[in-house]
């Protein structure tokens, strides 16, 4: 529930950015900056914490085996991806694929390894695995497509110039 707040917090921030702003620029750069400083800065940094201080318990609450070291290595890439994803905030132009390439290919690699568990599994409960199964698919595919737009963009205004 808290990565929804923090996603519907996300692009509401960003669509008010939007609208209220008076000079002319990319949507899809506001929007993708917002993304990656608050779901994959924010709220990453945040799970990175749980990882570290709760391993055992998101283990069971998963339903995997108890692996501390492997949820203390997810973590600290948890953490290298909030950092660099938070440093959109101020620096611009090709950087921002770097963060979201990282944290595309991160979430979108939980998705399929979770897709695959659940499919070998044959156990997918929605309340349990559904949120965070959408949410490793959709948002990454969203960046990636904020991502493609703002930088076709940016390599048309180049050529304009």
């Amino acid at each position: 529930m808290l990565w929804l707040l923090i996603l519907v917090g996300t692009v509401a921030g960003a669509t008010v950015h939007c609208v209220s702003r008076r000079e002319r620029g990319s949507v899809a750069e506001v929007y993708l900056v917002y993304l990656l400083v608050g779901y994959y800065g924010i709220a990453m940094l945040l799970a990175a914490l749980v990882h570290l201080t709760n391993a055992g318990g998101i283990a069971q609450h998963k339903g995997w085996p108890s692996s501390e070291p492997i949820q203390a290595l997810y973590a600290f890439a948890l953490i290298g991806m909030a950092v660099s994803s938070i440093l959109s905030a101020w620096l611009r132009g090709t950087y921002l694929l770097g963060p979201t390439l990282f944290g595309s290919i991160l979430l979108l690699g939980g998705s399929f390894v979770h897709g695959k568990e659940v499919l070998q599994s044959g156990a997918f409960a929605w309340a349990k695995d559904g949120l965070e199964f959408l949410f490793d698919l959709v948002v990454p595919l969203a960046v990636l497509s904020l991502a493609w737009t703002y930088q076709r963009g940016e390599r048309r205004r180049r050529t304009r110039s």
